[in-house]
């Protein structure tokens, strides 16, 4: 079944080396080059939707978008994975992480110089 919930829309992984791979899959490959980059592309015409890797998507100056919902990916050996909702819920996470880090700094440097006091030799601290 389709656990991301998308309609029937099917996308394949696949990485270059010396994974199995599949080969009953309609793949072409090749090296193009892609602003001033070359890049090999795994080009499947049996999918409705592709995926650019963000090391890829950098080295071209594209920037690349986040997903509002997950994808069930078969990947080159068959193996179906749902890594990008994984990866969209451990991203939230860190971001929830970071934003108290960020809330007690900033607590910290509030209280930080409001509670500095100007001292002299002469000052007496009475219990």
């Amino acid at each position: 079944g389709n656990r991301a919930g998308n309609g029937n829309a099917v996308a394949r992984a696949y990485v270059v080396g010396t994974a199995r791979t599949n080969p009953n899959s309609n793949v072409i490959t090749g090296t193009f080059l892609l602003n001033n980059r070359y890049a090999l592309i795994l080009f499947d015409t049996g999918v409705d939707r592709s995926f650019a890797s963000t090391v890829l998507s950098s080295l071209i100056d594209i920037i690349p978008t986040t997903l509002d919902h997950g994808y069930d990916v078969e990947l080159a050996d068959g193996r179906i994975i749902w890594e990008i909702t994984k990866l969209k819920k451990r991203v939230k996470k860190l971001e929830r992480r970071n934003k108290v880090r960020v809330l007690k700094l900033r607590r910290l440097q509030r209280v930080g110089t409001s509670q500095r006091v100007e001292t002299s030799d002469e000052t007496i601290m009475d219990n």
